[in-house]
């Protein structure tokens, strides 16, 4: 469901990253807030993506249940990690800063794709990304994965990096050889769904 949101509000200008920086804590707060009042403002019977309304996809209207930003659940989701009770972006860029960073990306894929993905080279980050096909990496080269939903197999023999997290894979993974780091969980690197055949073999992590 959230993806089907992600595609229209990539279309109304609104995507982490591009519009906003998601390491910066006003920046993503900002990017929730705007995002969250386009799709409680956004009429009920507006199609939002393959046939549904933005109704059926649990449009919550008025924002913030009729609430100043200070209150209700956005004053909740705004408190920053010092608080006593801190907001969900404070947490999640609190863990993100304990993940490995990984090579900087030299292609980055969000959104929808369709088709096989092979990384020959560089490093291929794919980003709130929705891959329908097989992913291949070739030897030398890595794939970071973050907040995206993968089907089709993940295969990666002698890759340099290889790092799933927040993801979802409905397919068989197979990372063997990998020459730096395999990151599939640590601290920021939760929760992720794996559904499938698994081979790790000669990794270090």
């Amino acid at each position: 469901m959230a993806f089907l949101w992600d595609d229209w509000l990539r279309g109304q200008g609104i995507a982490l990253p591009g519009s906003y920086d998601p390491a910066d804590p006003a920046s993503y707060l900002a990017a929730v807030r705007t995002a969250s009042q386009a799709m409680s403002a956004v009429p009920g019977d507006t199609v939002i993506a393959d046939g549904r309304t933005a109704d059926q996809l649990g449009r919550l209207p008025p924002w913030n249940a009729g609430k100043k930003p200070t209150g209700g659940e956005f004053g909740k989701l705004s408190a920053p990690i010092t608080d006593a009770k801190p907001g969900k972006i404070a947490y999640a860029l609190d863990f993100r800063a304990e993940v490995p960073t990984g090579p900087a990306c030299t292609t980055t894929v969000t959104g929808r794709h369709t088709g096989p993905l092979v990384v020959a080279t560089g490093t291929t980050c794919l980003t709130a990304a929705r891959q329908t096909g097989p992913i291949v990496v070739r030897a030398g080269a890595s794939l970071v994965v973050r907040g995206s939903d993968l089907t089709g197999p993940v295969q990666a023999v002698g890759a340099g990096t290889v790092q799933l997290c927040g993801t979802v894979l409905n397919g068989p993974l197979s990372v063997v050889n990998t020459r730096d780091h395999l990151t599939l969980t640590g601290p920021g690197c939760t929760p992720k769904t794996l559904n499938g055949p698994l081979q790790l073999v000669g990794n270090p992590s």
